[in-house]
């Protein structure tokens, strides 16, 4: 994999937000606040997906390709079989991250597949559909997926 541009660090509330019309947002003074407030509102299915990646820090490929083989509830753990850099890798689990996968188990029947479509059931494969739109939405500016993983430290 290519290394990534590491410059430039950018995480939720480094700014305040951008002016809106959309009158849920007046109120949400952060950027986290009003990006959660989108998320809410307009991707509701996928509220999950940016809570475990605010509570982890984990990458999108390892949080779209986590099976729940490689999750661990009784010592709090998260097991990467292949990070980005061909290592194992291990997420320990706060109390909120297991709070949701334990919901989410619950929900995934007999998928192996932790993040699943509310349409299909079937795997997730990334979050390109929903959080672009969301980030603009909200008036975030400079914002990727990635960002997430420097609020998270």
């Amino acid at each position: 994999m290519p290394k990534e541009n590491n410059v430039t660090v950018r995480y939720l509330n480094q700014y305040k937000p951008l002016p809106t019309k959309i009158d849920y947002l007046k109120e949400c003074e952060t950027e986290e606040d009003r990006l959660r407030a989108v998320i809410r509102t307009e991707y509701p299915n996928h509220l999950l997906e940016f809570e475990i990646a605010l509570a982890t820090g984990m990458r999108r490929s390892e949080m779209y390709g986590a099976a729940w083989r490689n999750v661990d509830f009784e010592h709090d753990l998260l097991t990467v079989p292949r990070s980005k850099h061909g290592e194992t890798r291990h997420v320990t689990l706060n109390s909120a991250a297991k709070t949701i996968l334990e919901f989410l188990r619950e929900k995934a029947g007999e998928s192996e597949y932790v993040f699943l479509s509310m349409r299909n059931n079937e795997p997730l494969t990334g979050n390109r559909h929903w959080f672009e739109g969301a980030v603009k939405r909200a008036g975030v500016k400079e914002f990727t997926w990635h960002c997430l993983r420097h609020s998270f430290g």
